[in-house]
């Protein structure tokens, strides 16, 4: 994080320390009594977290999306202890509970082993935790979970109905081909369907959702090479992406797009690597294995559904969960280990030697391409510029001081000169163009940011950084009617531009901005009469001697 924020960063770095060290102590387990009690603690972790949601969750200030799953909240609340606790995001515990519920499956199916007692014991603990984690999942009423869960035990069901004298190659096609229908009929069925459509797409949360990941992708593409860094997106992504100085939205619910922004685009590369190589390993180990360990099936199906989850979710990488970011993972190794510990040694160098080729292509690229090389200089002066910016930067105290005052009074010549030379390599450049059109704008250089963001705009960039601030310097150049053709039907545009009305313009003795300003507020929204009241008063200034 940033000098001056709560260092939620170097917490979010421990996670990521205690997850790699959880992965390596889950692949030394290769014995079977050691792995049924890695599925038991799995188990029992998600069996407990399931007991304290129910018991600690506000129902009634934070009720489930659906009333009736509301009402079974508030009667297990019922005969359950109180425990206080902090709220909690459901969408994160159901995420956690997805992820643990195939250990339980695991015991319930496959962990018993020894005298009759002992099987009975292992088989009860997973039905308990089954049902447990099961109703926990039911009352987080999270869509993307379910689906994940859903995806993950039909794809188990699919392989077992494939039959057993159908040789396992010949098994994992037909599971392919089945998957492949699935995901086709499920497309078909929300086309055709209306209230499915509606039942998936929940009002305007998915159109929501959406809109999401366009503003994190800006957010990629201004630190594609490094990330911003852990624990840093709220910020992030209010500052330079939306353009308001009110931190909204924790992660970018995703775990593709939060690991790409905090880590970069080689980050995400190597987390893929890992994810990918445990599922390549444990496919083949299912394919080679006469009787696989309960623990590969129990690895596959919930590395299923953190990467179907992953999609539409984080769970774990912006979580306190984060110590289980590789645990699907070291399930799966764990129980290729003593069947396929050549093809386990293969596929770590192989992915070792393959990230190793892309770092020196990327480092090469850096140095001689000229687009790549300008790329890293406008990250390295997007990362600087946010170093400076955001340590002083009062979003905590709604903007005070506001980022115009920041921009007025510390030195970015370092971050400015680093753009420049972006530039010359590359002149549309569209990180260097919009972070100079922005600070150019508060500091008052309205022709030189006019000039800028023009630039990106004439090089096809229409993304909403773009668009805002080309609406912002064509208000400072007098032009509010093309202001209002570029910036209508961008979200928070009307509020942006009431801030900037009153602290960039109005305060500063600038009616005349100030009045165009309200003219594109009451061209966006014709209905709101304070801004047409201002308007008339801005006019009135103006026109005084």
């Amino acid at each position: 994080m940033w000098p001056g924020l709560t260092p939620v960063g170097w917490q979010a770095l421990w996670g990521v320390v205690l997850a790699g060290f959880l992965f390596y102590a889950l692949v030394g387990v290769t014995s079977q009594v050691g792995q049924r009690w890695l599925m038991a603690l799995c188990a029992g972790l998600g069996a407990a977290g399931a007991l304290w949601f129910a018991a600690a969750q506000d129902w009634t200030q934070e009720p489930a999306k659906l009333v009736a799953i509301t009402r079974l909240g508030w009667a297990v609340q019922a005969a359950l202890p109180h425990l206080p606790g902090e709220w909690l995001n459901t969408n994160i515990v159901a995420g956690v509970f997805a992820i643990l519920l195939p250990s339980s499956l695991g015991l319930a199916l496959g962990g018993a082993q020894g005298d009759r007692w002992s099987q009975w014991m292992w088989r009860g603990v997973g039905w308990a935790s089954i049902a447990l984690i099961g109703l926990g999942l039911l009352l987080t009423t999270s869509r993307g979970a379910w689906s994940a869960a859903a995806i993950s035990l039909g794809l188990a069901a699919i392989w077992w109905l494939a039959g057993r004298r159908i040789q396992r190659q010949r098994r994992l096609v037909y599971v392919s081909g089945a998957v492949a229908l699935l995901l086709g009929a499920g497309v078909l069925a929300l086309l055709l369907w209306p209230g499915l459509r509606t039942w998936v797409w929940w009002g305007a949360a998915a159109a929501d959702r959406v809109g999401i990941y366009r503003e994190a992708l800006l957010l990629v593409r201004d630190y594609p090479i490094t990330g911003f860094g852990l624990g840093a997106f709220a910020v992030q992504h209010s500052t330079y992406a939306l353009l308001i100085h009110v931190p909204i939205l924790a992660y970018a619910h995703s775990l593709y797009l939060d690991v790409a922004l905090g880590q970069g685009l080689y980050g995400l590369l190597a987390a893929l690597s890992v994810l990918g190589g445990a599922l390549v390993l444990g496919l083949v180990a299912l394919c080679r294995v006469q009787r696989p360990p309960p623990v590969l099936g129990v690895g596959l199906l919930s590395l299923v559904v953190m990467l179907v989850h992953g999609v539409v979710d984080d769970p774990l990488y912006i979580s306190r969960a984060m110590p289980l970011l590789w645990l699907p993972a070291g399930l799966v190794v764990a129980g290729t280990r003593n069947a396929e510990s050549r093809l386990y040694v293969s596929v770590r160098a192989g992915i070792g030697y393959s990230l190793a080729a892309v770092g020196l292509l990327l480092l090469v690229g850096c140095t001689f391409w000229r687009p790549l090389r300008a790329l890293s200089l406008a990250n390295l002066g997007a990362v600087r510029q946010a170093q400076i910016e955001l340590s002083a930067y009062g979003h905590r105290d709604h903007g005070d001081p506001s980022l115009d005052e920041i921009r007025q009074h510390v030195d970015l010549t370092e971050v400015e000169e680093l753009f420049e030379v972006a530039l010359e390599l590359q002149p549309d450049q569209v990180t260097a163009r919009t972070r100079l059109a922005a600070i150019a704008l508060s500091r008052g250089a309205y022709a030189q940011a006019l000039a800028h963001v023009q630039a990106a705009w004439d090089a096809g960039y229409r993304d909403r950084v773009t668009r805002l601030l080309l609406g912002d310097a064509l208000i400072a150049a007098g032009d509010p009617d093309g202001a209002l053709d570029v910036v209508r039907g961008t979200r928070w545009a009307d509020t942006r531009l009431l801030g900037q009305a009153w602290d960039r313009y109005w305060w500063a003795g600038d009616y005349r901005r100030a009045a165009d300003a309200w003219r594109v507020i009451v061209g966006l929204d014709p209905s709101d009469e304070n801004a047409r009241q201002w308007l008339a008063e801005a006019r009135a200034r103006t026109e005084e001697p």
